[in-house]
């Protein structure tokens, strides 16, 4: 759970933070989609019992995202463990404005799909989805497909 966990969140925040750096734009008035990776830099994860992965366990992870190898802004995500599954939602910040992002991942898959459900500023009408694929436990590549 904890690395299907992180990864999930590192990969999209990189996706979201991808977005605003690589389009600068003040507004989401057409499709856009962006392609880049979290790196998660800090991770707590609180496990209520019994030891190991089981329900209501929690893991609020934050880092940055890379576009193009350079840093394009900052998320953060907390998930909780249900049977099999977990429930993820977060937020990245850009240079544009905030895109927030919530969906579902499962214990037995490096890949995921969650919703783009709102924004900020330049995001304000933002929607979509966030793919994401785990590489490793700190670090995710993911495409986010916005629409306005």
């Amino acid at each position: 759970m904890r690395r299907t966990i992180l990864v999930t969140v590192v990969i999209g925040a990189v996706v979201v933070g991808a977005a605003g750096w690589a389009f600068g734009s003040k507004d989401v008035s057409a499709p856009q989609t962006i392609h880049g990776a979290f790196v998660g830099t800090e991770t707590w994860m609180q496990d209520q019992g019994p030891s190991g992965p089981s329900i209501a366990d929690e893991q609020t992870t934050s880092g940055y995202f890379l576009v193009n190898g350079k840093r394009a802004g900052v998320a953060g995500f907390t998930c909780w463990q249900h049977h099999g599954f977990t429930l993820c939602g977060g937020t990245g910040k850009l240079s544009g404005g905030q895109i927030s992002f919530q969906g579902m991942s499962f214990d037995n898959s490096n890949r995921h799909v969650w919703s783009i459900t709102g924004g900020t500023q330049s995001y304000d009408n933002a929607r979509g989805v966030v793919q994401i694929q785990d590489v490793s436990p700190r670090r995710s590549r993911i495409t986010l497909e916005i629409l306005p």
